[in-house]
C-alpha cells in the first residue's frame, strides 16, 4: 500500500483535472489531519464536513462504478482517526 498524496498535491491535481470528487476528498483530508493534530475542526466546520460527505454519497448513488456501501466504507477508512 502506497503513501497517501499530500493534501496540496491532491488539491493541485484535482484543480488541474477539474475533478470535484478528488477536491472533496482533499477537503476531507484537511479535516482528518487537523482533527488528528488538534482534536478540533477549525478550517472546515463540522456542518460543512457533514454536507460534503452527504453530497459525495448522494453523487455516488446511481452510478455503476460506485456502490453506496463501498463509498461509505472508503469514507470510514479515510476519516478513521489514528
Amino acid at each position: 500500500m502506497g503513501r497517501r498524496k499530500t493534501v496540496s498535491n491532491r488539491m493541485r491535481d484535482a484543480v488541474a483535472d477539474q475533478d470535484a470528487w478528488e477536491y472533496a476528498w482533499a477537503l476531507l483530508e484537511i479535516a482528518r489531519l487537523e482533527y488528528r493534530e488538534t482534536k478540533e475542526f477549525n478550517t472546515i466546520e463540522v456542518r460543512d464536513i457533514k454536507q460534503l460527505i452527504n453530497a459525495m454519497l448522494n453523487q455516488s448513488k446511481g452510478t455503476a462504478k460506485d456502490d453506496d456501501t463501498s463509498v461509505s466504507l472508503d469514507m470510514k477508512d479515510y476519516l478513521e482517526l489514528e
